[in-house]
């Protein structure tokens, strides 16, 4: 996966990035100081539904009044969706509005768009009342479940910085240099499979100064309920060998532990080669699609979703398909 380079545009003449988040800076326009278009667990709207969403941060020292104004996630309908009426930001300010394609604009309630935010990458602004002037806009890269992305807010005097967060804060602060992600991601030589025997895994991507730590969680109750590798995860100093069926979560960090880069995650799943039951040698005419949930065991029928892997393997040439072939995905 690549690493994308972030971008923001601001009203031209509006303020110097720099003093984006000085409270005592007068005259300061709104901006959407954060967003997240892949909204599995952060936060629920009004009906329960964790539906995309971003926030409008008022930087000045008065309120302001942003009825009228315009949200949208096309460059060429700056129109598309308007705030209503009375809707205002305090001096410091925030406002989380829904991009659920629900409508609601009830300012006593929970405000949501009529837009979605795409979660592969695209663009969203905030555009001033007179539906022409874009007060700021992102065109963004893509985007991560439960993985916000922004501007950071900085109390150190540094600059404010464009980029994805490692917490979420809906309604709050986004925190400095240390709340950003790296830009940097783990390559996992070996891709997610079926294996029989041992792989062996190699992991990449780390720059100068930097290192990169891992998960390795084996099938159990909890399923694939790993979360990415902390400061105090396994540094990976070289090969693992996969010897059973285990799921691989690994990020690059800071040389200070400080910071660390979106999570890469591969699921290895090992096959019966030995008893009556042995899978490496089943073939079949038909597709063959497996699913694994690390060892959640049944889903259960109760309108949830679960997290788990799914292989896909279509019939060669020869007219069969097995467990041991590359899968089509």
């Amino acid at each position: 996966m690549h690493s994308p380079t972030p971008s923001v545009a601001l009203r031209a003449g509006a303020y110097l990035l720099v003093s984006l988040w000085a409270a005592s800076f007068a005259g300061a326009t709104p901006v959407i100081s954060e967003f997240m278009a892949s909204n599995d667990t952060t936060i629920a709207d009004q009906d329960g539904d964790y539906a995309d969403w971003l926030e409008i941060y008022n930087p000045d020292a008065s309120v302001d009044n942003i009825g009228g104004w315009y949200l949208t996630d096309k460059a060429s309908k700056p129109s598309k969706w308007q705030i209503p009426a009375g809707v205002t930001l305090p001096p410091g300010g925030y406002l989380v509005v829904f991009c659920s394609e629900k409508n609601y604009t009830n300012p006593a309630q929970p405000l949501a768009t009529n837009f979605n935010l795409a979660a592969s990458g695209g663009y969203v602004g905030l555009v001033e009342a007179d539906g022409a002037t874009v007060a700021n806009s992102y065109t963004y890269p893509p985007q991560y479940p439960d993985v916000s992305y922004g501007v950071s807010q900085p109390t150190d005097g540094s600059a404010p910085q464009i980029g994805y967060f490692e917490v979420a804060t809906p309604g709050a602060a986004n925190g400095g240099q240390s709340n950003l992600l790296l830009t940097q991601q783990v390559s996992i030589s070996a891709p997610p499979a079926l294996f029989t025997g041992t792989i062996a895994v190699t992991l990449t991507g780390a720059g100068a100064g930097q290192h990169i730590r891992y998960v390795l969680a084996p099938p159990s109750p909890a399923g694939d309920a790993v979360g990415a590798p902390t400061a105090a995860s396994a540094l990976y100093t070289g090969p693992l060998s996969i010897s059973s069926t285990i799921l691989l979560r690994a990020a690059v960090f800071s040389s200070d532990d400080s910071q660390r880069g979106l999570p890469a995650t591969a699921m290895y799943v090992q096959l019966d080669n030995s008893t009556a039951n042995r899978l490496d040698t089943f073939s079949s005419n038909m597709p063959l699609v497996v699913f694994d949930d690390n060892g959640l065991g049944l889903i259960p029928f109760d309108h949830v979703e679960y997290p788990a892997w799914m292989a896909a393997f279509s019939p060669g040439a020869g007219g069969t398909a097995t467990l041991t072939q590359i899968p089509d995905f």
